[in-house]
């Protein structure tokens, strides 16, 4: 990635944010109960159980972030002009993001406490908390403007005590929430989707 500025950066992560919102809506919303829980086979994820992966991420890191941004504002200090990750940041970075002919990378089991909560869903009942989430992260990505991503470290879910840099955080969990946008449109694609 060449060098960006932290607003570089915030806003291309903010445009990334609202395109996923508008895929799923746009995709999503009105796809039947039998449709949203179908599965291509029994160890794949259902569209249903890739969103409600993401709002439980969400839901994990939501408090934290918004906590960190709190205190970040409180401290008011001088910020750097560019983003920069860290050796940490890089390799998580590298364990979600898509490749250049938009493919999965690596294959990852999500930790049991962050899979899918159950196999069933009502469309709305995931994806209306799905938009709230993605609402309040763009706040998140706003209110980072203020302060020095690279300065402030926030833990990751499955090992807190390894903390990375807010940017990279920012950027983990927005590359993570499109690398389950494409798993699910992939479902949706597949030729067995019941239509």
């Amino acid at each position: 990635m060449k060098n960006k500025t932290q607003k570089e950066l915030l806003q291309e992560l903010d445009r990334l944010l609202r395109r996923l919102s508008e895929i799923v809506e746009r995709d999503f919303a009105s796809l039947s109960p039998q449709q949203f829980n179908w599965k291509p086979s029994p160890k794949s994820w259902s569209i249903g159980e890739c969103l409600d992966h993401l709002n439980i991420i969400s839901a994990y890191y939501a408090g934290p972030l918004e906590q960190l941004l709190k205190k970040g504002r409180k401290a008011k200090k001088p910020k750097a002009e560019y983003y920069k990750a860290g050796i940490l940041g890089r390799r998580f970075l590298q364990s979600v993001q898509l490749n250049e002919d938009n493919q999965l990378g690596l294959k990852m089991k999500s930790p049991k406490a962050y899979q899918p909560s159950q196999s069933q869903y009502v469309p709305a009942s995931i994806i209306q908390p799905y938009l709230a989430y993605q609402e309040q992260f763009r706040d998140f990505l706003a209110d980072a403007q203020a302060l020095d991503i690279n300065r402030y470290k926030l833990g990751i879910a499955i090992l807190p005590l390894i903390k990375l840099r807010l940017g990279d955080m920012l950027r983990f969990l927005i590359y993570h929430n499109e690398r389950h946008i494409v798993q699910a449109q992939r479902v949706q694609h597949q030729a067995a989707f019941p239509h």
